[in-house]
């Protein structure tokens, strides 16, 4: 009878860990195929499967009679981490931003210690690996499809014309497929070169490798051709040192890899929508470079513990150099290490070289025990565990490559799968000692147990409330701007999450439109936008478009002498934005001060002369008012 309950319980905890997979496997395959996750409408998929693979480990820790969870020393990191990122949100001047932000700290670290304890058989890993190379797969296929009918069409979204002629497959953004494709490469060739496979799956992983390939130089991404270079060059750097006797097979691989690299890049060199776009790229990447000493003014106002979580572009208008290159917002500074200064200051930074160092340790730990015994009677050395290892290694290191220059760990698929990537490294450790296991007695399971619980009770109602909210947002950006039906879908939006200053500014925004239009009811409208960019300053006080509507209104309902403040507190805060300092110029335009208001109209236009109707038409009514007052 006792032997009959083990079986079952023991068939019981399988289940509980192949669902564990199968919800982890379903968050690393959706993320690529969902835009990257980008959108929070998308990203709600990666919380609620977390949360689901989360509530089962729980199930298994505690229906499991000899349950032990695996903590190696890379966790203590993500743990730290997870603490601050939580202290950084209570202390972050814009609290909407610094939730969604931390709520992303906690998905990819309640994935990373789901990975390190639950996939700890060779199969889980090769769940992982063999989802990552089959998606990298189709989105190449995709890619490819895309480049060769000059398709700018992602799924039923058009991509920004900046990327015009450039493969991006199921991501808007080219870098960031490059981002993900470079990670998956390594791993399908470390496959490929060092794994025990029949020859069938060789060729297929082997067919899989030129796809990726193919669609990462099709990208036209230097930044992800370069990190790719270092990846695998890595990979095979590594894979030669630790097998002198077997070159050859690795240096046909590179050199037929290599070969197929050469063509994919002449090919696209050649391509008439790339002619122009691989003259131009030092000159469009150049923009990133002006982009970093605004990043290190952020770090440098609080440099233990940063500006805020997700906070650099928020508070880089004030640091904003004289440039039409840098008109516009540009959400991340392009380089991940300079971006997490800026948002996590030296303190967070540490945290995370501390994790990469506890990464590279315990693989070169592991790698010994990871290799068969040189007495095999077959005299073949290959190892899937090895060879999984060493492939996400390289992942690892090539998307680490990558981030000099891009911020593909704030694209969350790519995030994701840098983490899983990592868990995977580190989760190899196992095979070395056993001093990283937590026994199964009851304090250790209430260790465990209570922070997840603690994690799922804090996150669930955040999960509603950001579906709810992601879902009425939507629909606002399927109506015209002017529409009342939008305005109510903002309303909904702001009764389910009345923290977002960017909500909150739209509705602002629909009644100023409104009052401005000149309706009868013109001043009531005036008034309830100024009740609602009021709030909005108070949620982001780093916005200068709110003090700039605010000023206006109160132009327009005749109270010059209040509105010139909040036009002088916008220019404090975005001295070099052409459209805040041309909005100076229409506030003395209205209270008659033509002369003074040519001057910050002609600076608008010399910040932005390419697409700057404001200036243009106020320029000219400027000269048709001053040649009347002088007749």
């Amino acid at each position: 009878m006792a032997n009959e309950q083990n079986q079952e319980r023991s068939q019981f905890d399988s289940l509980l860990q192949r669902l564990i997979w199968l919800l982890v496997v379903a968050v690393l395959g959706m993320g690529p195929l969902l835009t990257g996750m980008v959108r929070a409408e998308d990203f709600i998929w990666a919380l609620w499967l977390t949360m689901g693979a989360v509530l089962v480990w729980v199930l298994r820790i505690w229906c499991s009679s000899d349950y032990r969870v695996f903590w190696p020393p890379i966790a203590h990191g993500v743990l730290a981490f997870v603490a601050y990122a939580v202290w950084r949100y209570t202390q972050s001047p814009i609290e909407y931003v610094a939730r969604q932000e931390m709520i992303k700290v906690l998905v990819y670290a309640a994935l990373f210690v789901v990975i390190v304890a639950n996939f700890q058989r060779q199969e889980a890993s090769h769940w992982i690996a063999f989802t990552l190379i089959f998606v990298a797969t189709a989105v190449s296929m995709y890619a490819i499809c895309q480049f060769v009918t000059k398709s700018e069409m992602v799924w039923s979204f058009s991509r920004p014309a900046a990327y015009q002629g450039r493969a991006s497959g199921t991501y808007m953004n080219p870098n960031h497929l490059a981002g993900f494709l470079e990670m998956t490469l390594p791993l399908a060739i470390s496959l490929t070169l060092a794994g025990r496979y029949s020859v069938v799956m060789k060729i297929m992983l082997g067919y899989a490798t030129l796809v990726i390939l193919t669609g990462l130089m099709l990208t036209i991404s230097r930044g992800g051709w370069l990190a790719a270079g270092v990846g695998c060059g890595f990979l095979f750097i590594f894979w030669l040192f630790q097998t002198r006797e077997r070159w050859t097979p690795a240096l046909l691989i590179g050199g037929a890899l290599c070969c197929v690299a050469a063509v994919a890049f002449t090919y696209a060199r050649n391509a008439d929508v790339r002619q122009n776009r691989l003259a131009e790229t030092r000159q469009y990447n150049d923009v990133r470079y002006k982009l970093w000493p605004a990043a290190i003014s952020i770090w440098k106002e609080d440099p233990w513990f940063g500006g805020g979580l997700d906070h650099f572009d928020h508070r880089f208008p004030k640091y904003r150099i004289a440039s039409d290159q840098l008109a516009g917002r540009p959400e991340r500074v392009h380089n991940d290490y300079l971006n997490t200064l800026a948002d996590w200051g030296v303190v967070g930074a540490g945290i995370i070289a501390y994790c990469l160092g506890a990464l590279g340790w315990g693989f070169l730990k592991s790698w010994r025990y990871l290799q068969r015994n040189g007495n095999d009677l077959s005299g073949n050395r290959n190892s899937n565990r090895a060879a999984l290892s060493m492939g996400a290694m390289a992942g690892v290191v090539a998307i680490l490559a990558h981030s000099l220059f891009d911020f593909n760990m704030h694209i969350p698929a790519n995030a994701i799968t840098a983490i899983c990537l990592m868990a995977m490294v580190s989760a190899a450790l196992r095979y070395t000692t056993d001093r990283s296991w937590l026994s199964g007695a009851l304090w250790s399971r209430l260790l465990v147990t209570m922070p997840l619980i603690g994690w799922g009770a804090y996150l669930t109602p955040e999960a509603i409330k950001l579906t709810k909210e992601s879902r009425e947002l939507s629909m606002v950006s399927g109506v015209k701007y002017a529409d009342a039906i939008r305005l109510r879908y903002l309303k909904q939006a702001f009764q389910v999450d009345p923290m977002n200053p960017k909500t909150v500014f739209e509705i602002g925004d629909h009644y100023w439109r409104e009052s401005s239009e000149g309706s009868i009811n013109h001043e009531t409208l005036g008034k309830e936008a100024i009740e609602w960019f009021e709030l909005a300053i108070k949620l982001n006080p780093f916005d200068p478009t709110a003090r700039v509507r605010f000023g206006m209104c109160l132009d327009w309902l005749g109270r010059h002498d209040e509105a010139g403040p909040y036009f002088e507190q916008a220019l404090s805060l975005d001295p070099n934005g052409f459209s805040t300092v041309g909005h100076m110029g229409w506030h003395l335009f209205q209270i008659g001060r033509y002369a003074d208001a040519r001057k910050w109209f002609e600076k608008s236009q010399g910040l932005y002369p390419a697409d700057n109707p404001l200036a243009y038409t106020y320029l000219k009514l400027i000269d048709k008012k001053l040649a009347e007052g002088a007749k």
